[in-house]
């Protein structure tokens, strides 16, 4: 794609909250850059957030790229439910422009998962989040590897 028309923000430029216990920076050799955010799984907070800049501004189609641990079950299935949502916050106009929930089914296995956003007008302080869905006996943990987005013409 020509410079310009889309952005790639890897992990490293995340905002964690709530550092160690609920997200931190850690290696992952699965994901694209060697690294990823981690969530532990007992709570419910938007502990992996990225910023919208300046320059990431205008009509993007947008993707979050993660995945999760589950924590199989006794006999060796996938447990059921919700993994985590994602979503798209627009604090000027206290609004949320997206919330997706991602089922666990959806997010295990050992790649990571393109999640699609939808297309959305992209502006400074806006933000991407992830939070888990306080379901430690199901998921162990949540990786986020990156968000990117593609200029919409």
């Amino acid at each position: 794609l020509p410079a310009g028309t889309w952005f790639d923000v890897q992990d490293n430029a995340f905002m964690l909250y709530g550092v160690p216990n609920w997200a931190k920076l850690g290696q992952d050799p699965l994901a694209s850059d060697g690294y990823a955010a981690r969530m532990t799984t007992n709570h419910v907070q938007w502990a992996t957030q990225c910023r919208v800049e300046a320059d990431c501004a205008g009509r993007y189609h947008c993707y979050v790229v993660a995945r999760c641990q589950p924590k199989l079950t006794a006999d060796g299935k996938l447990p059921a439910g919700q993994a985590f949502k994602i979503g798209i916050y627009d604090p000027e106009g206290t609004r949320s422009l997206v919330t997706l929930e991602v089922s666990i089914a959806d997010a295990a296995g050992d790649k990571y998962h393109t999640f699609d956003l939808g297309t959305h007008d992209l502006k400074p302080g806006m933000y991407f989040w992830l939070a888990p869905m306080d379901n430690p006996d199901a998921v162990e943990a949540i990786y986020t590897d990156r968000i990117f987005g593609i200029r919409e013409q």
